[in-house]
């Protein structure tokens, strides 16, 4: 499920698991992770055509938000 969240500069980014449809079989959500850890692939696409962007961030998401710089977790 994606989630958006709006940037300091109003750029609203719809972030989504990446691979997330790729089923619940153990070798594929073990590609879904980073390197074998326990972050997940995450991508997110800007609104107004700005570059898409590809981030590893904590299972759940945990802490994920905008910030005044930009997006955080």
């Amino acid at each position: 499920m994606p989630r958006e969240i709006t940037d300091k500069d109003g750029i609203t980014w719809s972030c989504i698991q990446a691979f997330a449809g790729l089923g619940n079989d153990p070798e594929k959500a073990d590609a879904a992770c980073v390197n074998g850890s326990d972050r997940l692939h995450v991508v997110c696409t800007p609104s107004g055509g700005a570059a898409s962007v590809r981030l590893e961030l904590p299972d759940g998401w945990g802490g994920f938000e905008a910030r005044r710089d930009g997006l955080s977790f």
